[in-house]
Parts: structure tokens; C-alpha cells; sequence
């Protein structure tokens, strides 16, 4: 294992904490007194033989298609098991955030966990040499992007208690595949310190927009695995408020929301049973898809990456005249919560293809995430811890509960879901 000190720059989306669990063969941290952070913004980055991120270059179609399809599948399921727990209230989501984050812990698993983390992502078909390099493509992808209008980041980092053994495999899947540092911090005799740089890291990749993750990193921490996902877009086209329109609740009554409103050449699907519309961001690649049902709930139960693929392809372009309400929402997730009644053991975690010897740690999985959307565009961000002519157009008005989903219409990868049954 290499050693290099560096300077330490603040990147986040998902975090994923470990402490002690049944045992664990890593060395105990470092003198309590000596703080890597001490008196200086540079650190211990550690790695294996690999000491750059690869560049997305070998990575089939068919693969890059199995990995979309598996995150999409594991987005959607959360979104549904978010949902049926309030089936009455607002929800926003990154499942795709949850998911990076877990397949970079799955890179350290071994045993009964890592079959339960490949089952829960649904990459039981695809192996780690195809998933981490298809995942290191999907990421670059999204982040090409990018324009004058449209900043999309996503980041991952990893910090690990101080002269903890760590397998050089892993090392390099995770600065090779996901551009993950893993950088040595003192959680015992610095806590505080420690804590303060993660949380300085989450609101300087999320622009503020998510200003911290945690209010104590518990100092028996053995690693804390981060993820990071922000979008700042504006519309492709122009629109503009339209001030206060009705919207009617999940619940029978009816609210007076702002609204914004616009024309546009927009994909559209409109059925007995579902109302589609896709809103496209700045560049055309990056989409909101909001989807308003007759049966909300029957709706979110059976939508999976399979259904999503097949409303797409029926929706088709036309000149569409549509109102839209404002919304914002925030939302803490225990993903531990969430995910332990299907069946999937949160902790303790095998991670002995991570630390040299083995280790059973037990693991703290949760999510923040934020979302802005009005006239002007959105702002969405998510943080994982695991730690034609003219025309008489059509109209839309979106006036009660959708769903809604934030992807990527190039590769397919759905990056935020979310359900608005009361906006403001």
C-alpha cells in the first residue's frame, strides 16, 4: 500500500459509515494526540497500484445496458418502498446515489454479504469486473453533460480510521473505478475535526444546497464511504411563472400552488390510465419525467426499469401548452430502515476483501436528499451514508399527485425519483 500526502478537497454524494461490529482484525487508530487534520488541509491518501481514475474507454454496450437496467430497477424499488411507508406525504430520492455507494462497499464485501448486497442491487448476473468499470463509464458519461446551464457533479470519497491494513484490490477498484481517494482521519482523537471536514465536503459538492451529513461521526468509525450527487440545470427552453393555480391533494382537497408555465415541443403520453410529460434541461440530454397516474400508489407498485423502458418508447413528440406547480422538498432516509424488512441484513457487513484479515463491521446507511423546481429549472441534490409551425397546442395541467423521475435520456440511468402529493 502506497502513501501520498495531498492536499484535501471537498467532493460528496454518498456516505457510508462503519463501526465495530462482531470483530474486526484492523489495527486500533493512532496516538488519539496526532490528528491528520491537525494544523493542516493536506492528508494521507492511500493507494494500491493504481493512482489515477481510468478513463471510460472499454466498456460494451450490452454491459453499460445490464448496469443502467439494475440501477434503475434498485431506484424504483426504493422510491416504492419510500412511498408505501407515507403514502400520504412528498418524497424525494437518489436511489441512483444509494446504489454507486453500495456497489463500492460490494467491492469490499465477501461471503453472505456480498450475495445480499448483489442481490439487493440486482448485479447477481454481472460480475465486478463488468460492473465497476460500466459504472466508471455511466459516471463519466453523465458528467459530459455539463454546460453554461447545467452542472452535473458526482463524487465519491473514502476515509478510513488510521493504520488500518487495507487490501490493495479494493484500493484500486476504488481510485481506478469511481475516483474515490481513501484518505487516513483520526476518528477518535479528532472526532470533531473529522466530522467538520466531512460535513465542509457535502456542502462544497452540493454548492451549499446540502450544508452537512452527519453531526458526529461516532468515533469507533472504521471507515465512512461517501457519495455525492448535485444538479443545478435550467430548462432547455424559456418559461414563466403563472402564479397561483389549483392542485388537488392525494387526500381530495385542493391547494392553491404556485405554478409555472410554458409551450414547447415536449414527448408526451396520454392514456385512460396515465398522463406523461418529459421537460428536457439545458443540452437536451438530461430530463425531468413526470408521470401522473389515475391510481398513484397501484401506479408506483408496479413501475420498475422494465415499465419505464416501455413508456418511453410510446411517448411521441407534440406541441404542448402545460402548467406545473412549484415544489421543494427534503428528505432524510435510514436506508437500514428501509431496506432490513425485504429481507437484507444491514449489519453486521463481511468486508474482507477491504481489510486485510477480514472484518465484520457493523454499518449505519442513510440519505439526505434536497430538490428545487420552478420556472427556472432545478436544483437537486442527494448524499447517501452507508456513514414544428404554429399550431393550436395541447394542454397539460399537472393539478394533482404525480410521480417524477430526473434521468439521463442518453445512457437511461434514472438519477432522482420523487412523488409531489401537497407541493409547496
Amino acid at each position: 500500500m502506497r502513501r501520498k500526502a495531498i492536499n484535501y478537497l471537498a467532493l460528496l454524494g454518498v456516505i457510508v459509515l462503519a463501526g465495530c461490529g462482531g470483530s474486526s482484525s484492523g489495527p486500533a487508530a493512532s496516538d488519539p494526540s496526532a490528528s491528520v487534520f491537525d494544523g493542516s488541509d493536506s492528508v494521507n491518501e492511500l493507494f494500491g497500484t493504481r493512482t489515477t481514475r481510468s478513463s471510460a474507454s472499454d466498456v460494451d454496450a450490452a454491459s453499460q445496458a445490464r448496469v443502467v437496467s439494475a440501477l434503475n430497477d434498485f431506484s424504483l424499488s426504493l422510491h416504492h418502498t419510500v412511498a408505501n411507508r407515507a403514502p400520504s406525504e412528498d418524497s424525494i430520492e437518489s436511489g441512483y446515489s444509494a446504489a454507486v455507494a453500495f456497489s463500492l462497499a460490494y467491492a469490499g464485501t465477501a461471503g453472505a454479504t456480498r450475495s445480499a448486497l448483489s442481490g439487493l442491487l440486482g448485479i447477481d448476473d454481472i460480475s465486478g469486473p463488468e460492473l465497476h468499470p460500466s459504472i466508471n463509464a455511466l459516471t463519466q458519461a453523465l458528467e459530459s453533460r455539463n454546460n453554461d446551464d447545467l452542472i452535473l457533479h458526482t463524487a465519491n470519497r473514502i476515509f478510513v480510521r488510521e493504520g488500518l491494513n487495507l487490501q490493495n484490490d479494493f484500493l484500486d477498484i476504488a481510485t481506478g473505478e469511481y475516483g474515490a481517494p481513501v484518505i487516513e482521519a483520526d476518528f477518535v482523537g479528532n472526532n470533531e475535526e473529522a466530522t467538520r471536514v466531512i460535513n465542509d465536503w457535502v456542502s462544497e459538492q452540493t454548492d451549499g444546497f446540502i450544508p452537512s451529513i452527519v453531526s458526529s461521526v461516532p468515533p469507533q468509525t472504521v471507515f465512512a464511504l461517501l457519495n455525492t450527487l448535485f444538479l443545478d440545470a435550467t430548462w432547455q427552453d424559456e418559461y414563466r411563472a403563472a402564479g397561483p393555480r389549483e392542485f388537488n391533494t392525494i387526500d381530495g382537497n385542493a391547494l392553491s400552488v404556485e405554478s409555472f408555465t410554458g409551450r414547447s415541443q415536449l414527448p408526451l403520453l396520454r392514456n385512460d390510465d396515465l398522463l406523461a410529460l418529459e421537460i428536457p434541461y439545458a443540452g437536451g440530454d438530461i430530463a425531468m419525467l413526470i408521470m401522473v397516474p389515475e391510481a398513484l400508489a397501484e401506479f408506483e407498485a408496479t413501475l420498475d426499469a422494465a415499465t419505464l423502458d416501455t413508456l418511453l418508447t410510446e411517448m411521441s413528440t407534440r406541441d404542448i401548452q402545460f402548467t406545473i406547480p412549484n415544489w421543494e422538498d427534503s428528505a432524510e432516509l435510514n436506508l437500514a430502515d428501509l431496506l432490513t424488512p425485504s429481507g437484507f441484513p444491514m449489519s453486521p457487513w463481511n468486508f474482507g476483501r477491504m481489510i486485510e484479515g477480514g472484518a465484520n463491521l457493523d454499518v449505519i446507511a442513510r440519505q439526505k436528499a434536497r430538490v428545487e423546481v420552478d420556472e427556472n429549472g432545478t436544483r437537486a441534490a442527494a448524499v447517501t451514508l452507508v456513514i414544428g409551425p404554429a399550431s393550436v397546442p395541447e394542454t397539460v395541467d399537472i393539478n394533482r399527485p404525480f410521480v417524477y423521475l430526473i434521468r439521463d435520456r442518453v445512457t437511461g440511468v434514472v438519477l432522482f425519483t420523487g412523488r409531489v402529493v401537497s407541493p409547496g
